[in-house]
């Protein structure tokens, strides 16, 4: 069958949809959530997902898309289904049927992340008019221009389970005036907190206590860890204010003081099983590594996964540590930002 509509039947029928979509989902006790990308540094730091062309995803040209996951698709409340190409690895979008075969489509969200088959791993390629979408493999690069890792924030609506016509909130839509390294500080929907400590270990000297330093420094060489740091957060009791909260790298540039970046450049983070004394802790008496939280690249800013706990009110802290024959060595300064942050957003 075949409708014609006038524009405004059109724009009627457009506003009516989400509501239509609205009981169905509040049945199901699936909620909306905005989504915005978290790359330190980059432009595309706390940029809102929107529309491209061509039945693509843009990133910071869009004022926001209302997504909610069901039976592993991720929809929007448009009723668009979206996708990655197996062989493009870019995102796209079907207003009905998805190709059958060549398509990853089992989607899911972790506390803060959009993640496809557990993994969150977006790439945000450069173009012409902007940035658009795309998901990378576990260890494939994308070979596009200006290609960014960001992971993808995902910003729930407490309301969306009433409502699935109620814009995205500030914090998934919020895009900076301008966005420079030391944007978070400048961004209405976050908090910055700097390290309250950063502690080095050295396997060289395990019983020397180094004591709070300017200057973190991680390194590992042929399968062996040589230098560690330890960083401390005193995070504020913003239960009621803060949805999420996430590590940030800033990379080192030429302003900054002189530092340090060989081999692959990864650093992973862990969570620490008790808590670092500043002005004892060794190589010898360090306390047992926890989980692995993540990875970041200290050359460009890149993490595996962001998020961590919000411990509110307490003083959160993580080992750092070198992936093989790497060294990574910073000053920490707020001014041009440079090093680990921790950021709470709103």
């Amino acid at each position: 069958m075949h409708f014609t509509t006038s524009a405004l039947a059109a724009s009627v029928l457009a506003a009516l949809a989400p509501a239509v979509l609205a009981a169905p989902l509040q049945a199901r006790g699936e909620k909306t959530f905005g989504v915005v990308t978290i790359h330190s540094g980059s432009d595309l730091q706390y940029a809102s997902l929107g529309y491209g062309s061509g039945n693509t995803i843009s990133v910071g040209s869009g004022s926001g898309i209302d997504f909610y996951v069901s039976g592993g698709h991720l929809k929007d409340t448009k009723g668009n289904t979206f996708y990655v190409d197996a062989s493009t690895r870019q995102i796209k979008y079907a207003a009905k049927d998805i190709p059958s075969s060549g398509v990853q489509t089992t989607w899911s969200t972790s506390s803060t992340s959009l993640e496809l088959d557990s993994k969150a791993n977006g790439i945000a390629c450069k173009t012409s008019g902007g940035y658009e979408l795309y998901w990378a493999k576990d260890g494939e690069a994308l070979n596009c221009d200006g290609a960014l890792g960001v992971d993808l924030y995902v910003s729930y609506d407490p309301a969306a389970t009433t409502s699935a016509t109620k814009s995205p909130t500030k914090t998934a839509t919020a895009t900076p005036a301008k966005k420079t390294a030391a944007t978070p500080a400048a961004a209405s929907t976050a908090t910055i907190l700097p390290p309250n400590l950063l502690i080095p270990v050295e396997a060289a000297t395990p019983t020397k206590a180094f004591g709070a330093q300017y200057t973190g420094d991680v390194k590992t060489a042929n399968g062996k860890e040589s230098v560690g740091t330890f960083v401390s957060f005193d995070v504020p009791p913003l239960k009621n204010e803060v949805k999420s909260c996430h590590l940030v790298w800033t990379p080192p540039t030429a302003k900054s003081f002189p530092s340090k970046l060989t081999g692959s450049k990864k650093v992973d983070f862990y969570a620490v099983t008790s808590e670092v004394k500043p002005k004892t802790l060794t190589w010898n008496n360090k306390p047992k590594r926890g989980a692995k939280i993540g990875t970041f690249d200290a050359a460009t800013g890149t993490f595996t996964k962001s998020s961590v706990t919000c411990e509110f009110g307490k003083v959160q802290q993580f080992e750092l540590v070198a992936e093989d024959n790497t060294e990574v060595e910073w000053f920490q300064e707020n001014s041009p930002r440079t090093g680990l942050n921790y950021v709470m957003l709103r």
